[in-house]
């Protein structure tokens, strides 16, 4: 429904299938509704990874069952394979070609212990169109697996949401002006009152808020990762993300804006409980860190930025003109502190400048 926030939907039979935890059978069927859930709404990773976890608790299950109970382990079996197939079906769709050569990893066994030639000739031909699909994409360079943001619920109209921050995944490339309209016109008519944009990403103080009115706040999120150089190959970068960074510009004087000399920057990292891509694409903001950056440090962050900007647009095959264009001139003159330039007016024209003298040394 438009207008439906479908996470809630996502949260509640999660939920209902976690407090079955002790019943397989149960929380099975709860993941099957939130797989077929995700199917309709084209949230293909997510199916994908119901259907995994789905298969993983059948195989919790045929590990646990007595060996004098044959047919019933040909029965899980059986349950096993078909959710491999569903997974490697949806992973496909999702263009998560790694996930699903793996996920054939598990199956194409069982099917040769059961000299299943048919279906094994499926599986084959179907691993053949996703590595032809994976090598085409590497070369272009076209998979969008995904963007994040985080979202903030301030006013007591929203329940058990007020107060609360969550990492929403949204589909390919969504632009934080999609998400605000299309947030703010769901809560609006959910709530029959009116909903307020929170513009800037500082942190909220709920105590400054008037929780008579209903306010969000959302913000784009880049995946952070602790240890960048592990992460070279596109599909490390884009799965596997516990953790998102956002930043938000201050000054020691308070305001959000100055020079280049001044401009400092919080970097924001949010925690979350489970790796995303995974069954939702919500979940709950468990954790925050910060980290604070000087003047020298913010500068020196641009700076590197502009070049992976540019050298990704140099990367890709053929190079486009209008795209190198367009990096560079925001690179060389940008609308906010100014461009490259500035910054090197900035902190190198003085040669006794303190900083300068401490890189020397």
């Amino acid at each position: 429904s438009p207008h439906c926030d479908a996470t809630t939907i996502e949260h509640l039979i999660m939920s209902i299938a976690g407090a079955f935890v002790h019943i397989p059978d149960i929380q099975i069927e709860h993941l099957k509704r939130l797989a077929e859930f995700q199917r309709h709404h084209k949230n293909y990773a997510e199916a994908g990874y119901c259907y995994l976890t789905m298969a993983d608790l059948y195989e919790t299950k045929l590990r646990a069952n007595p060996t004098k109970l044959p047919q019933s382990s040909v029965s899980l079996e059986l349950r096993i394979r078909s959710c491999y197939g569903e997974a490697c079906e949806m992973l496909d769709n999702a263009r998560l070609y790694e996930e699903c050569n793996r996920a054939y990893a598990k199956l194409i066994p069982m099917l040769e212990k059961r000299k299943n030639w048919n279906e094994l000739a499926s599986a084959h031909a179907h691993l053949h169109k996703i590595f032809t699909e994976l090598d085409v994409s590497e070369q272009k360079n076209d998979r969008l697996l995904g963007t994040y943001f985080r979202v903030g619920f301030y006013g007591k109209s929203f329940g058990d949401r007020d107060g609360k921050e969550f990492v929403y995944k949204k589909p390919l490339v969504t632009h934080l002006v999609e998400i605000v309209g299309e947030m703010r016109t769901i809560y609006s008519d959910l709530l029959k009152e009116e909903v307020e944009i929170i513009a800037d990403s500082r942190e909220v103080d709920i105590s400054t808020i008037d929780d008579s009115k209903n306010f969000l706040q959302i913000t784009y999120l880049h995946p952070h990762f602790a240890n960048p150089k592990s992460r070279t190959g596109f599909i490390e970068r884009n799965t596997n993300i516990k953790s998102f960074v956002f930043s938000t510009p201050f000054t020691a004087e308070g305001k959000a804006r100055g020079d280049v000399t001044e401009q400092c920057k919080r970097k924001t990292i949010v925690h979350v409980e489970t790796a995303f891509p995974c069954c939702q694409t919500t979940q709950l903001i468990v954790r925050k860190t910060y980290i604070i950056l000087s003047p020298l440090e913010s500068a020196i962050e641009d700076v590197n930025k502009r070049t992976e900007k540019t050298m990704k647009v140099l990367n890709n095959k053929p190079v486009s003109i209008k795209a190198l264009s367009a990096v560079l001139q925001g690179s060389v003159a940008t609308q906010v502190n100014g461009g490259a330039i500035e910054i090197c007016q900035a902190f190198l024209a003085d040669k006794e400048a303190e900083h300068l003298k401490k890189i020397r040394q």
